[in-house]
């Protein structure tokens, strides 16, 4: 061993000490944000007969405590009681933002494509994962909104102009007609009144972007030789609707806004949310809906539902639950 060298120490001890500070210098400049959004996994790829169709999340969201959102207010103890009971957070909302994507031949179909890009941080994954799959805009042949909602309208525009120029956008007659009333009626809803005025305004600036492209519907109108059929199911707005695709014995129902939380709004059907413009006839649409497509086993999607968004509605005992799809990746 060398003898301990003293001379040799004190001359290398301003170098040492500054060693951690060039480090943490080092460190200042190069550290990322303290919060930043973390996308995991936002595409699952699965089929409906010969349809190649994309769950693709668009990010995700939070909305208030249910002792503050959900309806009726005599409820809320037994929804924190349901929730506290399936072990789920009783302080919010989780919200999933799933956006479909059918793809066969030449025809590319997307259907309430999200917020839209660069929108918020958390949101406006849709045309990222469109680079992964490999789909432009230009090559979207057509475009359904379920109801004019900024998570779903909003993606259809950007800035000033349409999203997908090439597409025929459809949407129920019902809907625009709410929009472009003199005074859309918010009577039944427990939305905020402040927020109306920007949001019936922003709407119609959207719709009259759209206008060239927007074919107004009928509940029960069928596209593309059956494979798409809209479907009426009023109640969160006066022209919410669903989507029923078909292909080679398969099928597919696009449930939309019918369903914002996978425990709540399927133990107790009537159980609702403020957002709705109607309460009574959301309850109305949703017992119906589970009632007939628990009965059928019907394969579902759902826009809000835990990503991706695929799974059954099956009865138990006087209400309902949700039956998540497994995934599989060896498709």
């Amino acid at each position: 061993m060398k003898p301990f060298n003293r001379r040799a120490f004190l001359a290398a001890m301003p170098a040492a000490l500054a060693l951690p500070s060039l480090a943490a210098e080092s460190n200042s400049s190069t550290a990322e944000p303290v919060i930043k959004p973390m996308k995991n996994s936002i595409i699952y790829r699965f089929s409906i007969g010969d349809i190649e169709a994309f769950s693709i999340s668009d990010g995700t969201l939070r909305f208030g405590p249910p002792d503050k959102m959900m309806y009726p207010e005599d409820q809320r103890p037994l929804m924190k009681t349901t929730l506290e009971h399936e072990s789920e957070p009783t302080d919010g909302i989780p919200c999933y933002i799933n956006v479909l994507v059918l793809r066969w031949g030449k025809e590319v179909v997307v259907i309430d494509p999200g917020f839209g890009a660069g929108s918020r941080p958390r949101f406006g994954w849709l045309f990222d994962a469109f680079e992964q799959i490999g789909i432009k805009n230009e090559q979207v042949t057509a475009a359904f909104l379920s109801h004019a909602h900024i998570d779903h309208i909003g993606g259809l525009v950007n800035g000033n102009k349409p999203a997908f120029p090439n597409a025929a956008v459809y949407v129920l007659q019902d809907e625009l007609d709410f929009w472009f009333t003199k005074e859309p009626d918010f009577s039944q809803s427990h939305r905020n009144p402040a927020e109306l005025p920007g949001l019936i305004k922003g709407n119609r600036e959207k719709f009259e972007i759209l206008k060239p492209q927007t074919h107004a519907m009928k509940s029960g109108a069928s596209l593309f030789d059956g494979r798409i059929i809209i479907e009426a199911a009023p109640g969160h707005t006066a022209g919410h609707a669903m989507f029923r695709i078909s292909s080679k014995g398969e099928s597919l129902l696009h449930i939309a806004d019918l369903v914002h939380h996978w425990i709540l709004m399927f133990h107790d059907p009537s159980w609702l949310i403020g957002l709705d413009h109607n309460l009574a006839i959301s309850a109305r649409t949703r017992k119906k809906v589970f009632e007939n497509e628990s009965a059928a086993h019907t394969r579902l999607f759902g826009f809000h539902l835990p990503w991706p968004g695929l799974g059954r509605v099956a009865q138990f005992g006087t209400g309902y639950r949700w039956l998540p799809e497994a995934l599989r990746w060896d498709k």
